[in-house]
């Protein structure tokens, strides 16, 4: 099914082969967008991207993307925008497909979440949503961290908001007084948060109860300046260990 959108918003890192749909500017406009696309669906199925029926990333793991974004030449609303697709590698099939206008001069990830085979669970299948982010460098000693609900429950369970909080291991209290907090994440929306570089310990909770509910934890060493896409991802009770729930971070190139 083709849904129309305009859209203005919005774990190792794998590099991917690509191909199709340079970008082109002519003199006196905006820089054509740019795209990274990243696999955040739960299966052991690679998964190909297409634009306008090009594919532009094939084979991609789970949790894998792009190295660098891309510039692909600008197709305005009149022009019909962009045809966005996500098949598992080497299907014909769409998994879904996406009608959307990226305006020029911004940058998009591409992501595919949820489940190519949800059975009878439709709300968990496999989508593609293009978003927006912001990737002028933080100042000083900063990090900032764009976190994306992708989280698959059990069979028969919805995903819940999600909040995404630090912790100090070992300290019992800083659950409930995290330094740095995004709350009630939605599934397939986002968070945003700034915190200072260095070595951080964050937890996935569910995030309409207490601290208790935990999904996921990590540590991760932020470097100054830098800018992460942070998947909340996995499915609940997967019998592939590295398919369950997890947080991983991406690192995003911030502007020259």
């Amino acid at each position: 099914m083709m849904v129309r959108n305009i859209s203005w918003t919005l774990a190792a890192v794998v590099a991917v082969s690509m191909a199709g749909c340079g970008g082109q500017k002519g003199a006196g406009t905006l820089p054509d967008p740019l795209i990274r696309f990243v696999n955040a669906a739960p299966t052991s199925q690679n998964l190909d991207f297409f634009m306008n029926d090009d594919r532009v990333a094939t084979n991609v793991p789970y949790l894998g993307s792009m190295t660098d974004f891309r510039e692909f030449e600008f197709r305005s609303d009149s022009e019909g925008g962009y045809d966005l697709k996500v098949r598992v590698n080497g299907n014909a099939l769409d998994l879904d497909s996406q009608n959307e206008t990226i305006p020029r001069d911004s940058s998009h990830l591409v992501i595919a979440l949820g489940l190519p085979n949800p059975g009878s669970e439709f709300p968990k299948r496999t989508r593609v949503i293009p978003l927006r982010i912001d990737r002028e460098r933080p100042i000083g000693n900063r990090s900032i961290v764009v976190v994306m609900n992708c989280l698959i429950r059990s069979p028969g369970l919805e995903t819940p908001p999600i909040t995404f909080q630090s912790i100090i291991p070992g300290d019992p209290t800083s659950i409930d007084n995290p330094q740095y907090k995004s709350e009630n994440i939605q599934y397939g929306s986002i968070g945003n948060i700034t915190i200072d570089s260095g070595s951080r310990t964050f937890i996935a909770r569910r995030g309409e109860t207490d601290a208790l509910f935990q999904f996921a934890e990590t540590t991760f060493n932020f470097q100054p300046g830098g800018i992460y896409f942070a998947v909340i991802g996995g499915e609940e009770g997967n019998v592939v260990p590295a398919l369950r729930p997890s947080i991983t971070f991406i690192q995003v190139q911030p502007e020259d």
